[in-house]
């Protein structure tokens, strides 16, 4: 029983740092080696994916205290939200965007490399 609640511990954990993550990169990479509108996308995923694993953080620790109702409406709510969080991360991944900005990325660490 506590090995099933330290796994959807670690779940909840491993997407909201990852949804920060993908939030804060917007913010701090510099310069921005892909297209401009994975950086709304990332925001997206950000407000979602922190949504997400409040609600389900919450489901988790108080389940006891809510409703039948209101537990199932809740978790209804985070299946939707883990849909949209699929859905973006498939546009970021299936437009090509993510190995267009991998090949910025490298042109840009090989050029600054030949400076040095």
């Amino acid at each position: 029983m506590h090995s099933i609640l330290a796994f959807r511990l670690a779940m909840i954990a491993t997407v909201g740092i990852g949804a920060l993550l993908l939030f804060v990169s917007t913010f701090l990479s510099r310069p921005w080696v892909c297209a401009e509108w994975v950086k709304i996308d990332f925001w997206m995923i950000g407000i979602v994916g922190l949504t997400w694993a409040a609600l389900k953080l919450s489901l988790l620790l108080w389940h006891h205290f809510m409703s039948r109702h209101t537990y199932l409406f809740l978790d209804h709510i985070g299946t939707l939200l883990s849909g949209v969080l699929v859905g973006l991360l498939g546009i970021f991944f299936l437009s090509g965007e993510a190995v267009r900005g991998c090949k910025r990325w490298r042109e840009l660490n090989r050029k600054s490399s030949n400076l040095i």
